[in-house]
């Protein structure tokens, strides 16, 4: 049987390398050509805020053009600019 909370993919992130992630429950890890680069748990505060970055990110670029006639742009250029992942 499947299990929902566990979770492993082959993905491209921005420095377009592939990467091996795999997640179970609340421990990560990340993997580039066989070479494990962290394993760990996941700190819940610091994913919940990538989360939300990386999907204003996904909409300021998406819908820039929309967004810069409705006059949403500038404030989700600001939220986004004030999430801090430290």
């Amino acid at each position: 049987m499947d299990d929902r909370n566990t979770h492993t993919g082959e993905y491209v992130l921005n420095d377009e390398k592939e990467y091996t992630i795999s997640r179970m429950k609340k421990h990560v890890v990340f993997e580039h050509e066989n070479n494990i680069l962290f394993d760990g748990e996941l700190n819940e505060e610091k994913y919940r805020k990538a989360m939300r970055k990386y999907k204003l990110k996904r909409k300021i670029l998406g819908l820039t053009d929309m967004l810069l006639e409705t006059g949403e742009l500038e404030s989700l250029l600001k939220e986004y600019s004030s999430i801090e992942i430290n």
